[in-house]
């Protein structure tokens, strides 16, 4: 995927908008995200394992680890178009705060043994996702 002109074409775009115009836009469209993609995956199992929380932290851990690696080698990221893409959009995307929550509501179920295979999933995963993407970023980028 062509990407270069991607970062100068939003930050033109975000013209003469302020961080948080910026950052508010592109949280709107992450939780709208979000909702789609977690919505879609749900749950799996009889534990209510958290498959579409996973999904999206691990999703948005690649996609800040492309964006963050191939802005840096190539300065194409501008100021506005990180408030949008990293700070709102990512923000608002990866759900760390939900993940916290579903992995108490698991120990609570008495589903101990799902809660730690979903912390060691997601820790473990999103942690790939980031190193795939800053590498994937300088392999095609």
């Amino acid at each position: 995927m062509d990407v270069r002109g991607v970062g100068l074409g939003l930050e033109i775009r975000l013209g003469g908008m302020n961080s948080w115009a910026c950052v508010a836009l592109g949280g709107a469209a992450g939780a709208v995200a979000r909702f789609a993609v977690s919505g879609r995956l749900g749950t799996v199992g009889g534990s209510g394992f958290p498959l579409g929380t996973l999904a999206v932290n691990v999703l948005g851990c690649l996609v800040i680890g492309y964006l963050l690696g191939f802005g840096e080698s190539r300065d194409w990221l501008g100021e506005r178009a990180r408030w949008f893409l990293v700070t709102g959009f990512l923000g608002s995307f990866t759900t760390f705060s939900t993940f916290g929550h579903e992995t108490l509501s698991l120990v609570e179920r008495g589903h101990s043994m799902a809660a730690a295979g979903y912390v060691a999933a997601s820790l473990a995963a999103s942690g790939v996702a980031v190193l795939v993407g800053v590498w994937s970023a300088k392999q095609f980028g």
